[in-house]
């Protein structure tokens, strides 16, 4: 149906975790990368060539859901609160359309944790490393993450939100704030800097192999 290769990755929820199926796609030869969460089905049959004419010639990751900071969190406040674009976020949430490319600087980064929080790491460490916006577009999907078969049945996954839920650890936050330590600004933070005493360093130091 097109003239150029469509790759299929297929990975089911269950011990995959959730940054792998990002990292195989990081390595395939092609523009653009289209990941959906295995119970999302779009009900458009021109979304994907929607999402990558929206995406041509910008460096931009595009998601159906998104969050962003307000003036404060994780205990900081910045002096200066700028409004951007309404569909500008500080991270996009799947179905994402990426670049391949931006994978592989996500990968620079050391993660906070194998299960969660994928999505919010690709684009934080994405504008932080190179400037690339994320942003939400008008999905009409069908979703099942209700019909209780997602991740949050898998025993090692119930066993790890266990133990956040006895320390009152929320990832979702936390996520946020080791970034934000790590160099991150929040998109609506004009002119912050994490203080030098908080700074921390995520860094990898991959190795090349010959």
């Amino acid at each position: 149906m097109v003239n150029e290769p469509v790759y299929h990755i297929w990975m089911q929820n269950w011990n995959s975790f959730f940054f792998l199926n990002m990292r195989f796609s990081s390595i395939i030869p092609c523009d653009f990368a289209l990941k959906y969460d295995d119970d999302q089905w779009p009900l458009d049959n021109k979304l994907q060539e929607k999402l990558i004419n929206f995406s041509k010639y910008k460096n931009v990751i595009i998601g159906k859901r998104g969050f962003s900071i307000k003036q404060s969190y994780c205990g900081y406040s910045p002096e200066n609160y700028i409004e951007t674009e309404s569909n500008e976020v500080d991270h996009a949430a799947v179905p994402l359309l990426m670049r391949p490319s931006f994978i592989k600087l996500d990968a620079r980064n050391k993660i906070y944790r194998l299960y969660g929080g994928e999505d919010i790491a690709l684009s934080l460490n994405s504008f932080k490393l190179c400037n690339i916006t994320s942003k939400i577009f008008e999905m009409n999907l069908k979703e099942k993450q209700t019909d209780g078969n997602n991740q949050g049945a898998d025993k090692q996954i119930i066993s790890e939100y266990k133990k956040e839920k006895e320390k009152n650890f929320s990832l979702f936050k936390n996520i946020y704030c080791y970034l934000i330590r790590s160099g991150y600004i929040p998109r609506r933070w004009k002119g912050f800097k994490i203080p030098k005493k908080d700074l921390i360093n995520i860094t990898v130091n991959h190795k090349t192999i010959n």
